[in-house]
């Protein structure tokens, strides 16, 4: 573990080629968890194999990449923040400042969603486009009615995540995982929902976070074209 106080994460599986880092790294540490054959290219990431555990016929990739997105604190104990970034993003203002202005009264800052603010028009959408296993979003949005949760209850885009580490990020890390494993491994569906049970209102980074150059801190720079299978 090096001296610095904020990881900066992600993860590569049956996807985009690692953008190379270029600024910050006086401030943060980089962190990749890959397939084998991308141990080996030099650059600024520390590069970590990944574990493959999902059986998912379809979704494989997603779930084994996803798990270092949800509980980074598992994986790179002892940082004071966590940058979760996918890897068609890419870090362009201070982190440092970043965290001074986003996370000014929350322990979470994510970015909103453009276009919808509930999660159960965001599962029927899933389910429409075919993004996961639709009886397991069925299963979710049973679930969340069950609990009462409300319609038109809030929604973020996820490909960018900024967090300090403590308890209470832990907890919601390990609830919002457990989510995944239960239900669907679309994390935008589960997250509102856990903040939600746990009274955690995220700050809201402006701009848009699945936009090529949709904001001026972590913008997206490349399409996504990942395989969904393994």
């Amino acid at each position: 573990m090096s001296n610095k106080k904020i990881a900066v994460v992600t993860s590569s599986i049956g996807s985009n080629e690692l953008l190379s880092p270029g600024r910050w790294l006086d401030k943060v540490d980089y962190h990749a968890f890959v397939e084998p054959h991308q141990l080996s290219v030099g650059d600024m990431w520390h590069r970590h194999e990944y574990v493959s555990f999902s059986l998912d016929p379809k979704y494989k990739n997603r779930r084994d990449a996803k798990i270092y997105k949800i509980c980074p604190h598992l994986f790179l104990p002892g940082y004071e923040y966590y940058i979760w970034m996918d890897s068609t993003h890419t870090l362009e203002a201070d982190p440092e400042e970043m965290i001074e202005e986003y996370l000014k009264g929350s322990d979470v800052a994510v970015f909103d969603h453009p276009e919808r603010d509930c999660v159960y028009e965001e599962g029927q959408l899933v389910k429409q486009i075919g993004f996961d296993h639709a009886n397991l979003v069925d299963d979710q949005l049973d679930f969340y009615k069950q609990m009462k949760y409300p319609e038109n209850n809030g929604l973020y885009e996820l490909p960018v995540r900024i967090q300090r580490n403590n308890g209470r990020t832990q907890q919601l890390a390990l609830m919002w995982w457990e989510q995944i494993c239960m239900f669907s491994s679309r994390d935008q569906i589960s997250f509102p929902f856990v903040c939600s049970q746990l009274g955690i209102k995220p700050n809201i980074i402006p701009g848009k976070a699945n936009t090529i150059r949709g904001n001026r801190f972590i913008p997206q720079l490349v399409s996504s074209h990942h395989s969904r299978v393994g």
